[in-house]
């Protein structure tokens, strides 16, 4: 079986864990008590924590006693080692480390839920390949296969932009040399911050993009 979880954290840590963890015994616990509780559990199999090395998210896929397509092989890479993660009541939790055995969850939700055969899981992680250009850790070719050619090429287009806010720079020197540097300055770099914002905000309101 295969599952996909939109996952998220805020502690630079994603992890799977059964729904029967949830028990909020870390309500009280202190950040240090916390830190050592939570590597006796992922020894114990009760946690697979995967450190991310900074905040975000996006799309993880689950496979669940199949095997992973060769495409998805192809656009990632296999990290070093096997973990344990057990299963008791069949409902395994993919999402943020900061919601592992709290009460009020911050970044789970029913849809971190992936229900799977009760057992113990060996688990292998897959990592996205980095690339010159890459998008949130994901390659570029790997994007282009996720999303299509025709929104890939319609992204790299929007992506390159950019470029042209740099363009009002090139009247530094005939600035001036009319007016002052000091002037010539602040109306190249006022172009161009106004180029960003308005740019920043016509792609915030393109669903496309």
């Amino acid at each position: 079986m295969k599952a996909r979880v939109e996952a998220g954290t805020d502690i630079a840590q994603i992890g799977a864990w059964d729904a029967s963890r949830d028990d909020g015994a870390f309500d009280k616990l202190s950040f240090k008590r916390r830190t050592a509780v939570l590597r006796e559990d992922s020894e114990a199999g009760f946690l697979f924590v995967l450190n991310t090395g900074s905040d975000g998210g996006g799309p993880i896929d689950v496979y669940v006693d199949e095997p992973i397509p060769e495409s998805a092989l192809k656009a990632n890479e296999l990290l070093k080692g096997e973990f344990l993660v057990c299963v008791p009541s069949g409902r395994l939790i993919v999402g943020g480390v900061e919601d592992y055995r709290y009460t009020d969850r911050k970044i789970t939700s029913v849809e971190s839920v992936v229900s799977v055969p009760v057992g113990d899981y060996r688990i292998r992680c897959y990592s996205p390949k980095f690339d010159e250009g890459s998008f949130d850790g994901v390659s570029n070719a790997a994007l282009k296969e996720r999303v299509g050619e025709k929104d890939y090429n319609y992204w790299r287009r929007r992506v390159k932009t950019a470029g042209y806010g740099f363009l009002s720079f090139a009247l530094f020197p005939a600035l001036a040399y009319t007016l002052n540097w000091k002037i010539a300055l602040a109306t190249a770099v006022g172009f161009a911050a106004i180029f960003f914002y308005c740019r920043q905000q016509i792609l915030k309101r393109n669903p496309r993009y």
